[in-house]
């Protein structure tokens, strides 16, 4: 009997624990650039699946420690890929539920807000782009600009949903700092509902990082876990700023040019509370043997 009882227990510390890290049950995950990783949570990022395929790899960010992560998982910040053009990933999902896309990003190569890069490799802030037409090399190449920040870009899913818009990472945390994006969404009866829109669902989750009239689109790595955004670690506040205020920063930004599938509809789904009910359920499968081997103790 103490070995049976010793299992429950077991059992149920480990659950307990489980839910106390907040992680739903990982459904993708891939550290972009970058070969595979476990991160401090235990979850296990892929290699880049886009390796050879489309984009640059790049390690350039291992030369800075990144700020808000610990050490085990610096290098899922180190390391992006980032592209010339539009790329992205594809996540299949089978089933239906409450899902979450983390989207991870730092800022490693420019040091100030509103800087540029000539195609030759000259760094130089926009304001500079209306009075030079050749850059400050011997060679005088000419200059080729898209106009306007550093590394500002949006991220659409499935063609339909912008779900962060005009993304410029050194204006949100600063250099070698890390920044999380966090999109909650559903898939439910053919149907994917984020942010308050619809759109038909066929079973692929397609994440696309847009290049726009700005530089180039970089992502540092991404996963999706079934559950709700409660369900994620968050990246500690940056010292300074008020753990809401980043959030609030991103709310304040203007509403244009945003791609959607229609005016907001709203979710169907909102009242079902199965995904709520689903962790009481099981604690209490676990308590009760556990209730009972102690009883007949």
């Amino acid at each position: 009997m103490p070995a049976v009882l010793n299992v429950y227990l077991f059992l149920f510390i480990f659950y307990f624990l489980d839910l106390a890290v907040g992680l739903g049950d990982l459904i993708y995950a891939v550290n972009c650039g970058g070969p595979r990783h476990v991160d401090s949570y235990g979850l296990e990022y892929d290699a880049d699946p886009l390796e050879g395929r489309t984009g640059v790899a790049s390690d350039y960010g291992r030369r800075d420690r990144i700020g808000r992560v610990a050490e085990q998982d610096q290098l899922l910040y180190q390391t992006e890929r980032w592209s010339e053009d539009t790329f992205g990933y594809e996540v299949p999902i089978e089933q239906e539920g409450d899902y979450v896309l983390v989207l991870k990003f730092a800022e490693v190569y420019f040091s100030a807000s509103n800087m540029k890069v000539c195609v030759c490799g000259v760094v130089l802030h926009v304001s500079q782009v209306g009075r030079l037409d050749r850059c400050s090399l011997p060679i005088g190449c000419e200059l080729s600009w898209g106009g306007g920040r550093t590394q500002v870009f949006d991220v659409v899913l499935n063609s339909q949903h912008t779900v962060v818009q005009e993304l410029d990472i050194y204006d949100k945390v600063g250099r070698s700092t890390a920044h999380d994006e966090i999109i909650p969404f559903t898939v439910r009866k053919g149907k994917l509902m984020v942010q308050g829109e619809v759109s038909t669902f066929h079973g692929v989750l397609a994440v696309d990082l847009i290049k726009g009239l700005h530089d180039n689109p970089k992502l540092c790595a991404m996963y999706v876990v079934r559950g709700s955004s409660d369900d994620v670690p968050k990246l500690p506040p940056i010292p300074g700023m008020e753990p809401d205020e980043e959030e609030e920063l991103s709310r304040e930004k203007p509403d244009k040019a945003r791609r959607t599938s229609g005016p907001k509809t709203p979710n169907p789904y909102d009242t079902d509370e199965s995904s709520t009910m689903f962790p009481i359920l099981m604690a209490i499968g676990v308590f009760l043997p556990t209730l009972f081997c102690l009883c007949r103790l």
